[in-house]
């Protein structure tokens, strides 16, 4: 074979392998940019979901505040009826006058 044809196989080799490594290069700069995408989509879906456990958490906590006064309501409705209860036990448990 002569010398002119063999560099030239070797340098088409040689451009075959980097245009091979160029490539392999390229499909995991597009592998990255999914994984990219992906990793924005998801960080959209946790703000969103973030978003709507918030309102949720704010909606529970409005709940709660209107159940506390419920509490706070018969809680003081209970005490007056203790201290009647009282008042009623002690008159009933009085000797009587003669």
């Amino acid at each position: 074979m002569d010398q002119s044809v063999n560099n030239h196989i070797i340098e088409e080799r040689s451009t075959a392998a980097a245009l091979q490594d160029i490539r392999q290069r390229l499909e995991a700069l597009d592998g990255a940019s999914a994984i990219a995408a992906t990793l924005d989509g998801l960080a959209a879906s946790l703000g969103a979901l973030d978003r709507k456990l918030t309102a949720r958490l704010e909606r529970l906590d409005e709940r709660l505040d209107d159940q506390y006064d419920r509490v706070r309501a018969i809680e003081s409705a209970v005490e007056v009826q203790l201290i009647s209860l009282d008042t009623l036990s002690e008159a009933l448990l009085r000797p009587p006058i003669r």
